[in-house]
């Protein structure tokens, strides 16, 4: 960002910032510690973020009242940028690197035809009234637009058409939809957005138009004859110069411009501040006519927000406020990150036609099931070689029908997203997302003799006992119809068998219908042999305790690392001329070595004090009953890991504390519950 201010000036400031923790509340002292560790991973070593004491808040910003806080947070690499500025900026090298825009007109509707490809239709924009804006336009039109680049010769096959109103097509591999206050439309013309028969919206894209109110001071006497000689207070994201962010209070103030076009904001999450008003007659945006429109000002939903600055910053009582700007913006409901559903499953259906086989083989790295009930592990890569998803993929036809029908089951909802980047081979293949008809009980428990899943499922339902390792079966249940899979994500049945050596006996995992899901898990708990072998309910941290200290991996372990940092290697099938790897890297045995792409949590440190890897998930272990967390090592200038299994002096810093940790390179507890001999070398840090 910096590089790009120095070239084509894009208003960036870097002032610094302040996150203010207030006095009696420890809980938010103890996330300050470890938002300063987090940090240690992101941060330019020379100028880390620190935690300091409430003198230093004092030395960086005298108008802060410190009477009440406890400590600060202090970022001095954090700044603001001029959004229109930046816009402009990118749109410029865009333009000049061959994007191509259309201006002043507005994509009134988006369809997706059946061949995959998309047409959207436009209609000319009336230009902005300057007269109601207190900003100066921007270049480019602010209606919800669709940009994209002219007719390629690249000999791969389009994947998308877009078409527009006045006879104009473009193609493109990929539709964004950036449109802003007018975004959900289009998430509901693409399907994104459903309502089902009993007339309940599903909102995949659940965001909401809302007011959003800002004042701007008078002139401070303090800060007169410098550049911004008032202050900017609302209930918005954005740190003070240096910046002073409210812990739970969320109290906040900001310098801004002499004149009214305010170029900073305030911090405060809109809901606590300031008294949320939702647009709810603007389901799908406001009129295009309103792109630069307010409305009236309301000081009585702004005003807790406004005392709650004061108090920080008691110079604001002791001027007034120029203005009050009240215009529209878009959030979620409840002003957090939205989260998806905790798996997501898919149905790839062909029929007689391959086309799902090599939509699959070329997307994911494992071969393929080639009989039906058999299942497979397999990952998404990028064209980089970083991983996507995660996938088990079964093949759901039946032997001898010539059928390419494949069951998924991922992490996510995105995953859905995924496979669909990769069909290119519009209308051949059918992806049915069926996340909302299933749900997934699992049966799972140790070894040890009669309380191994396999003896209550022989009660419940004979033919299971008898589904092998990696394989689904469509069974009935308690009377339910189930797809049984032996499959476990906590590993622990197992046993040793004669000469084939180590046989797993995993545990199930039962696939039902949605409404079914609930009385067959209350008729599995009731059972005589449940309420015999001591049966009972267990969650995910249950799983999250067993699953770990065996390197089973979830999303967060997972994310954007690259194939050869995940440790995925068994699951990767090169030299196929069809798998999923040699598609997306060329040669899969010889990448560009990676300085580690996964983020993480929290740092590990060698002896000297310098970042050598992080974790990303972590969990008491069940059997071992020690701290066991999954993570990465960096890897230094020369391609060699920053540190290795053995290395002492390690520790890692989590939520303020300090702790040894010895480095692991493969689990600590093998599958099917037995932990490892000493000499072995196990994937974590652990301690």
């Amino acid at each position: 960002m910096t590089a790009l201010h120095e070239a084509h000036d894009i208003g960036l400031h870097i002032t610094g910032s302040i996150r203010l923790i207030e006095k009696g509340n420890p809980d938010r002292l103890t996330e300050a510690k470890q938002h300063v560790a987090m940090a240690a991973l992101y941060d330019d070593p020379g100028l880390p973020t620190t935690l300091i004491t409430p003198e230093e808040v004092a030395a960086l910003h005298p108008l802060v009242d410190t009477s009440g806080v406890d400590a600060g947070v202090f970022t001095p690499r954090d700044g603001d940028v001029d959004p229109t500025l930046l816009t402009t900026c990118v749109a410029g090298l865009a333009k000049a690197d061959g994007a191509e825009f259309v201006h002043n007109a507005e994509v009134e509707t988006i369809e997706r035809r059946s061949d995959g490809t998309f047409e959207a239709r436009r209609r000319a924009l009336r230009p902005p009234s300057p007269l109601l804006s207190p900003h100066p336009a921007p270049p480019l039109a602010p209606a919800p637009r669709l940009t994209s680049r002219p007719p390629s010769s690249d000999p791969r096959p389009a994947a998308r058409q877009v078409r527009t109103g006045a006879g104009a097509v473009f193609e493109a591999d990929a539709v964004v939809n950036a449109a802003g206050l007018w975004s959900r439309r289009f998430s509901r013309q693409l399907g994104l957005e459903q309502t089902h028969p009993a007339s309940v919206v599903e909102h995949r894209h659940p965001a909401f138009v809302i007011e959003h109110q800002y004042a701007i001071t008078e002139t401070i006497p303090a800060l007169k004859g410098k550049e911004r000689d008032g202050l900017l207070v609302g209930p918005y994201e954005g740190l003070l110069s240096p910046g002073e962010r409210g812990g739970g209070a969320g109290r906040s103030a900001r310098r801004a411009k002499r004149y009214t076009r305010a170029r900073h904001v305030g911090h405060r999450r809109a809901g606590r501040g300031e008294q949320t008003k939702v647009r709810t007659e603007w389901a799908e945006g406001p009129p295009s006519h309103f792109a630069f429109d307010l409305f009236p000002p309301s000081l009585d939903r702004l005003e807790g927000c406004l005392l709650s600055a004061m108090s920080v910053v008691p110079a604001l009582g002791e001027v007034g406020f120029k203005s009050i700007v009240n215009g529209p913006t878009i959030w979620t409901g409840d002003s957090l990150a939205r989260f998806s559903n905790a798996g997501v499953e898919l149905r790839v259906r062909s029929g007689a036609s391959d086309a799902a086989s090599r939509l699959l083989e070329r997307v994911t790295t494992n071969s393929l099931p080639k009989r039906a009930g058999r299942t497979r592990l397999t990952y998404a890569p990028t064209s980089a070689g970083n991983i996507l998803a995660e996938f088990t993929v079964t093949r759901t036809g039946t032997d001898g029908n010539g059928s390419h029908d494949f069951y998924l089951c991922a992490s996510r909802d995105y995953a859905r997203h995924d496979l669909a980047a990769g069909l290119v081979e519009a209308g051949a293949v059918e992806l049915v997302d069926c996340t909302d008809e299933v749900e997934i009980l699992h049966v799972a428990g140790p070894s040890a003799q009669a309380l191994t899943p396999d003896a209550l499922m022989h009660a419940l339902c004979p033919e299971a006992a008898s589904v092998p390792f990696l394989q689904m079966r469509n069974l009935r249940v308690c009377g339910v119809e189930a797809a049984v899979f032996r499959i476990s994500f906590t590993g622990e049945a197992g046993h040793f068998t004669g000469e084939a050596g180590y046989e797993l006996h995993a545990g199930y995992e039962l696939h039902v219908s949605a409404e079914d899901a609930a009385p067959l898990f209350d008729q599995i708990l009731r059972s005589d042999k449940a309420r015999a072998l001591g049966c009972r309910p267990f969650g995910s941290a249950a799983v999250n305790a067993l699953r770990v200290e065996k390197g089973f991996k979830v999303k967060a372990d997972l994310d954007f690392a690259h194939w050869s940092e995940a440790r995925v290697d068994a699951f990767l099938i090169t030299g196929s001329g069809s798998a999923g790897v040699d598609a997306f890297i060329p040669d899969a045995r010889k990448h560009e070595a990676h300085a580690w792409s996964v983020l993480g949590d929290s740092p590990i440190r060698d002896a000297t004090g310098r970042v050598v890897g992080f974790t990303t998930t972590s969990a008491r272990g069940a059997i071992t009953g020690r701290t066991i967390a999954l993570g990465y090592v960096k890897r230094g200038e020369s391609g060699a890991p920053l540190a290795l299994a053995g290395d002492g002096g390690l520790t890692l810093e989590s939520l303020g504390q300090i702790w040894p940790v010895e480095l692991l390179s493969r689990p600590p507890v093998e599958v099917g519950g037995k932990p490892r001999p000493a000499e072995a070398e196990p994937i974590a840090a652990s301690g």
